[in-house]
């Protein structure tokens, strides 16, 4: 069992809470944290700890509350906050230099300014980053906090002390939309689930997730996983709650804004889906 006493495991939802419960105790199956939070809208029983607030009715209300209000309930140095669609999966890829860092998640490939390392659905925020970062003002639109304490005041919070992991160190701790060339500590994102969670269990996720999530690009990319790897089940599963939302005609328009607009591979996609509906 890694003891890791100077960090507390905490995952904030209002929505999609029984997934996110599932993803914290794979956390603690091989992890024993100082502490462990369940932030959300309604008691619960779960094995830990919970805090209960009024339900987060958007991804900008989540993002204000983890800028504003995370802080004052992080009870150790570190804080390592996680999303239903992530979680720990080799305890023995934890390294002690990622406790030398104010803020390690993901890089975001896409990004090649310095300024890389970032994802927050599976991240360790250091408790000084989060008393730093509700000291700033806060944008009245639409905003992701991940992107606000990584990208928009990076520059600023490093000239105050506060330290980035290294690219290369953000590899060893968890992968996103790069597949590693080495076990990570953890991962996010859930076009990676189908590595980690069997097809049964996916099944499940599909039919309860929020709807925030079934219109997403994300999504559309686990629809095509299943596809190409031919497992019907979950890509019933997957295509019938988006095709829930919209007709065929939207469907498609939806895949090719979300894939690339390769028509005769989203034609054969949809073909082969909407006979099994």
């Amino acid at each position: 069992m890694l003891e890791l006493p100077d960090v507390m495991l905490c995952a904030l939802d209002t929505v999609n809470v029984s997934l996110t419960v599932a993803a914290m105790q794979r956390c603690t199956e091989r992890i024993s944290f100082g502490d462990v939070l369940l932030i959300t809208h309604e008691p619960i029983q779960v094995p830990f700890r919970t805090q209960i607030i009024p339900p987060i009715a958007s991804h900008h209300d989540y993002s204000v509350f983890i800028c504003r209000e995370l802080a004052a309930h992080t009870t150790r140095e570190f804080n390592l906050l996680v999303q239903w669609d992530g979680f720990v999966l080799d305890s023995t890829a934890w390294r002690v230099e990622f406790l030398n860092c104010d803020y390690i998640g993901a890089q975001w490939p896409w990004h090649r300014d310095g300024f890389q390392v970032g994802n927050g659905g599976f991240c360790l925020r250091s408790q000084r980053l989060l008393r730093e970062i509700a000291r700033y003002p806060l944008p009245s639109t639409a905003f992701s906090d991940d992107e606000f304490m990584c990208r928009t005041n990076r520059p600023e919070l490093e000239r105050s002390g506060i330290t980035y992991a290294s690219p290369e160190l953000a590899d060893a701790f968890s992968y996103e939309h790069s597949m590693p060339q080495k076990p990570t500590f953890g991962f996010h994102g859930i076009f990676n689930m189908w590595r980690h969670v069997g097809d049964a269990e996916m099944v499940g996720i599909a039919n309860t997730v929020g709807e925030y999530h079934v219109t997403s690009r994300a999504w559309a990319q686990v629809i095509e996983i299943y596809f190409a790897l031919r497992k019907f089940e979950p890509l019933r599963a997957f295509y019938l709650r988006l095709r829930s939302r919209f007709t065929a005609e939207q469907v498609h328009d939806h895949l090719c804004q979300s894939l690339g607009g390769d028509q005769a591979r989203i034609l054969a996609l949809m073909t082969c889906c909407e006979g099994m509906l």
